[in-house]
């Protein structure tokens, strides 16, 4: 290529249109983020009430007004200045912050996607008030100022959202799912400042209005309802200059959607991997499948060891130690699981297994009989070892059993719907999990030999350190075979083959393209040999029954098996009553 020749320029330098228009799509996602952005300047601004109105699901119009300190007439032509700001001063400040808004570009980008008015007059504890004033911007065009005359506080308009890019309209979701979107951002606020406020309108409609709260607790009551907020259990913890609080449901009171999950940093509103995946460690073992808790989340912690910065719209933030907020989360929050069991026991006791008193009559069931045949007695009298000590003292009462699976029991409260089978997993689970010392070995009368895929063996040879620490006698036999020559004594009488192939049978059937680790947990071996354990079970007799539901209400997580069904439905005697229309 000779010296004259010149190749045509492919790097441009885009128009000031379209900067603005992409900057914008950077903060501005969909109406929802526009309603989060101007409600966050609101409750900077000190706000004690905001009013948040839309129609047409933020496309038409949002409308934010509150009675915070308001803008001054000299200022008020600043606002729509990109890095415009007044939450802080220089780049050290970002390391200090206590808002929620600060890089002065809110304003900025939505003006450059809508026609936005805003009306501002600034207002002083002492009463006095200075005059109002108004801007305008129709994208990217700037009108004003002008006098205005609202009295205090600020008004802010948005109207024909994204009306310049149509292509960023098609990619908005329905108009139920942005609505949705719109509210929820309001009241995420809200829950993050129960001392505010909040009326929210759509279409002139009334979403809601939620009052002036005392607490935390208060404020998602409100936002929650009672039926929901009343599953819920609170935890706090603390480590170092981090602390954490919130509530979170109770483990059988799981719901089927994420949208009830809040977690906050000091206070803003924030996506946080540690602590989310903190949560989800803690319910993991008795987590149903296509389930979710329920959760809110505060964390405190210096703003110096939050990073806001790490999105544009500084929803997800980074803790300088991710790996502490994780751990006091996780452990607050598995403490306040263990919090919610067991239930409230006693029961009046009459002289035989089990009784219920009236005034008039006792009536009594024989332990003397199956759970498929129990012989109902009124007024008996019983004495046996068992009646006098194990069962005069269980808590929960076991009444009979039904359809096959089911052990009917109860207290003085409620009346329980116990599937044996993952009772019994459960129980199971826990005496095999907690080991004080060396677990014991049942030896077998011979030797049983179970041949694997070669394809898994060297990934089952890794667990074998696992699976002697718990009970196991077993070792590599040929070139894809385990001896075993005894079984964990917790196990009790079980087909050592079965259980082996429900612990190895899993790895042999992964596609070949799933990453494989290099052994077996030790917490996978336990639920898998649980279930093959229990796996085809009869049902229990009175007895043995009665001491599965002591077993089971002693554990802390007695209202799931392990791998996160059900093990009981409980009704209280309240919802008993009301089905019977006796309140």
């Amino acid at each position: 290529m000779s010296k004259s020749e010149v190749l045509p320029s492919i790097i441009r330098i885009l128009d000031k249109n379209t900067q603005e228009r992409i900057s914008a799509g950077e903060v501005v996602e969909r109406p929802s983020s526009v309603v989060k952005e101007l409600v966050e300047n609101s409750l900077d601004a000190g706000a004690r009430n905001v009013t948040v109105e839309i129609e047409s699901a933020g496309r038409k119009l949002i409308r934010v007004a509150d009675d915070g300190r308001g803008i001054s007439a000299s200022d008020i032509s600043k606002v729509f200045l990109r890095h415009a700001t007044s939450k802080i001063i220089s780049y050290d400040d970002l390391f200090r912050l206590s808002t929620m808004g600060f890089r002065g570009e809110a304003l900025f980008s939505i003006s450059a996607v809508s026609e936005i008015s805003v009306e501002s007059a600034p207002a002083f504890p002492d009463g006095r008030r200075l005059p109002g004033a108004a801007i305008k911007s129709s994208y990217s065009e700037v009108s004003g100022p002008s006098p205005s005359s609202i009295a205090a506080g600020t008004i802010v308009e948005v109207v024909g959202l994204f009306a310049n890019t149509p292509a960023r309209l098609k990619f908005l979701k329905s108009s139920s799912t942005e609505n949705s979107a719109c509210i929820a951002a309001v009241q995420s606020l809200a829950l993050a400042n129960p001392a505010t406020a909040f009326h929210m309108f759509s279409e002139g409609k009334k979403i809601f209005s939620l009052a002036s709260a005392r607490s935390t607790d208060e404020r998602l009551a409100a936002v929650l309802k009672k039926d929901v907020f009343d599953r819920t259990v609170s935890f706090q913890a603390a480590h170092g200059e981090i602390s954490v609080k919130g509530r979170v449901s109770e483990i059988d009171a799981f719901v089927a959607s994420r949208s009830l999950q809040w977690v906050f940093a000091n206070r803003r509103v924030v996506s946080s991997r540690a602590v989310s995946s903190a949560i989800y460690d803690a319910a993991r073992e008795f987590m149903p499948r296509a389930r979710h808790p329920v959760f809110t989340v505060f964390v405190e912690a210096p703003p110096s060891t939050i990073d806001a910065n790490v999105s544009p719209t500084k929803r997800e933030v980074k803790f300088a130690d991710e790996a502490a907020v994780f751990s006091v989360v996780r452990s607050a929050v598995k403490s306040a699981f263990s919090s919610s069991g067991p239930v409230r026991y006693g029961f009046a006791r009459g002289g035989g297994a089990f009784a219920i008193s009236s005034d008039k009559r006792v009536a009594a069931y024989d332990a003397g009989v199956s759970s498929s045949g129990i012989r109902r007695r009124e007024g008996d009298e019983l004495s046996s070892g068992f009646f006098t000590s194990e069962l005069a003292n269980s808590r929960v009462k076991y009444i009979a059993g039904i359809f096959g699976y089911c052990l009917v029991a109860a207290d003085e409260d409620n009346l329980y719907l116990i599937d044996a089978h993952a009772a019994s997993e459960r129980v199971l689970y826990e005496k095999y999990r907690i080991r004080e010392t060396g677990a014991a070995t049942q030896l077998l009368l011979a030797p049983v030999i179970v041949d694997l895929p070669p394809s898994v063996f060297a990934d089952v040879s890794a667990s074998l350190k696992a699976l002697k620490s718990l009970g196991w006698k077993i070792e590599p036999f040929g070139e894809s075979a385990l001896k075993c020559e005894g079984t964990p004594a917790v196990l009790q009488d079980v087909n050592a083959r079965a259980v082996l192939m429900a612990i190895f049978g899993a790895a042999s059937v992964e596609p070949k393209s799933a990453p494989r680790a290099s052994a077996i947990t030790e917490e996978d071996i336990i639920k898998r040999s649980c279930r093959e354990a229990i796996r085809g079970k009869e049902m229990p007799g009175f007895i043995e029954a009665q001491r599965l539901v002591n077993d089971l209400f002693s554990t802390q997580n007695y209202q799931t098996c392990p791998h996160g069904r059900p093990t009981l439905i409980k009704i209280s005697s309240s919802e008993l009553a009301s089905k019977f229309r006796r309140t």
